[in-house]
């Protein structure tokens, strides 16, 4: 088998429902507890990685640093760029958000499981207030929640080289990496990936190299 062979060892998934801001983690540290409980499930905590910088001094000397402002800044920059009008570019992404509600709703998994259609999602109301264009409430993560997750993988040479069981090995089909600059205000544009379309179109040459063997 071919050494670099990727291979997921652990998995892991945190809810806290407390209600006592005194004994509750903060999300920080349940993003860290979620890897090392994956950790942990593949039988090694020791894995840790380095934190990479994601906004430059000019864009944090302008506000520009959490997903609050840049996302709704690529928004409108894919929207624009696409030719649609607010309202057509609204409809489309409520419809999708709606899409995700129906499969939440099903998912034991997931912090709220009550359907909410395309409609209310794009509405702005009392319970639904905007929070940075175009995104009402219901197109943000919620905030409301304790929860976390994580996934480790690595090769197969690394796994052995840490001692992880075989039978704790899950082969994925088939994966790609890639990544934009991680500055916003490096990047060619705002409204394309020249990252996600090179992973994308790997995945797929890959994933067809790997069918036609079945």
């Amino acid at each position: 088998m071919n050494p670099n062979t990727p291979v997921i060892i652990g998995i892991s998934q945190l809810q806290q429902r407390t209600t006592d801001p005194q004994v509750s983690d903060e999300p920080v540290d349940m993003m860290i507890n979620a890897v090392r409980a994956a950790a942990a499930d593949a039988g090694n905590e020791k894995m840790l990685a380095k934190e990479e910088p994601m906004a430059s001094e000019a864009e944090m000397a302008r506000g520009i640093r959490a997903a609050i402002q840049v996302y709704p800044i690529i928004e409108n920059a894919i929207r624009y760029q696409a030719g649609e009008t607010i309202d057509q570019h609204l409809i489309r992404i409520s419809e999708l958000w709606a899409g995700f509600s129906r499969v939440a709703v099903n998912n034991p998994g997931a912090w709220i499981r009550e359907p909410v259609d395309a409609q209310t999602i794009r509405t702005v109301s009392m319970t639904n207030r905007m929070v940075s264009f175009p995104y009402p409430q219901l197109m943000n993560s919620n905030n409301a929640v304790d929860m976390a997750s994580a996934l480790i993988m690595c090769s197969v040479e690394k796994a052995k080289s840490l001692q992880i069981p075989s039978s704790k090995w899950v082969y994925p089909w088939c994966g790609t990496d890639a990544h934009d600059h991680y500055l916003l205000s490096a990047r060619d544009n705002l409204y394309s990936s020249p990252a996600i379309r090179l992973a994308g179109r790997s995945r797929c040459d890959a994933f067809e190299a790997v069918a036609g063997g079945l």
